[in-house]
C-alpha cells in the first residue's frame, strides 16, 4: 500500500477590515472628542469677548465720570439749583449737578461726536448730595459732597457701575489767576491693528497754579 503526504500550506486569514461594532465605537470616540474641542473653543470665544465687552464698558464709563469731575461743584451763580438748569443741555454744563439724570443711547463726547464702535450702548448718571460721615448715605442739604453714579450698559444688558466722590474744594472752584491756561480733563482713544472697536477713557487733571 502506497501513502502519499499531504501538504499543509499556511492557513490563509480572513480580509482584515472594521466590523460594524467597531465603527460605531470609533464614531461616538470621535464625536466626544470633537464636542468637548468646540466647547472648548467656545469658552475661549466667549471669554474674548466678555473681556472685551468689560474693558469698553470702563473706558466708556471712565470717559463721561472724568468730563462730570471737571465740572464745578455748584452752579456759578447766585442761587444754584441741584440739577440742570431751564434750557441747559450736556453742551452747556457747567457744574457736577447738572449731570444728574443725564441719560444717552449711543455714547457721545460732550462736543455732540458719536464714540466710534459703540452702537447700542447706553450711559446713565446719577448725582446726589451725600453726608461727609458716609458718602452711602444721602443727605438734603449740601454738605460739600456729591457722590456721583456713572452706570454703562451693554447691548446686551450688562451693566457696569462707576462711582465717585466730588468735594466742593476741587480745583475747578478754585480761583485761577488771569493769564492762567488750565486743562480740566485729558481724554485717549486707542484702536489696535485689526479692530474695529477703539477704547477711549480719560482722567480729570489736577492744575496746580504757579505761586
Amino acid at each position: 500500500m502506497q501513502l502519499s503526504a499531504l501538504h499543509h500550506g499556511p492557513r490563509r486569514r480572513p480580509d482584515a477590515g472594521f466590523s460594524l461594532i467597531e465603527a460605531v465605537l470609533a464614531t461616538v470616540i470621535v464625536s466626544v472628542m470633537l464636542t468637548a474641542a468646540l466647547r472648548t473653543v467656545g469658552s475661549a470665544v466667549t471669554a474674548r469677548h466678555n473681556q472685551l465687552q468689560l474693558r469698553l464698558s470702563e473706558s466708556l464709563g471712565r470717559d463721561l465720570l472724568a468730563e462730570i469731575m471737571a465740572m464745578r461743584f455748584l452752579e456759578p451763580c447766585a442761587v444754584p439749583l441741584f440739577g440742570p438748569e431751564a434750557g441747559e443741555a450736556r453742551a452747556t454744563f457747567d457744574d457736577v449737578d447738572d449731570y444728574n439724570g443725564f441719560s444717552e443711547l449711543g455714547p457721545r463726547r460732550k462736543s455732540g461726536v458719536a464714540i466710534p464702535g459703540t452702537f447700542g450702548w447706553r450711559r446713565a448718571v446719577a448725582v446726589a448730595r451725600v453726608t461727609t460721615a458716609d458718602p452711602r448715605s444721602t443727605s438734603v442739604t449740601d454738605t460739600g459732597l456729591k457722590r456721583i453714579t456713572v452706570t454703562v450698559t451693554s447691548p446686551g444688558g450688562v451693566q457696569t457701575v462707576l462711582v465717585a466722590v466730588r468735594c466742593d474744594t476741587g480745583f475747578p472752584d478754585q480761583p485761577v489767576p488771569d493769564a492762567v491756561t488750565i486743562y480740566r480733563s485729558l481724554g485717549i482713544t486707542l484702536q489696535a491693528s485689526g479692530t474695529t472697536t477703539p477704547v477711549s477713557t480719560g482722567v480729570p487733571l489736577l492744575n496746580i497754579p504757579e505761586n
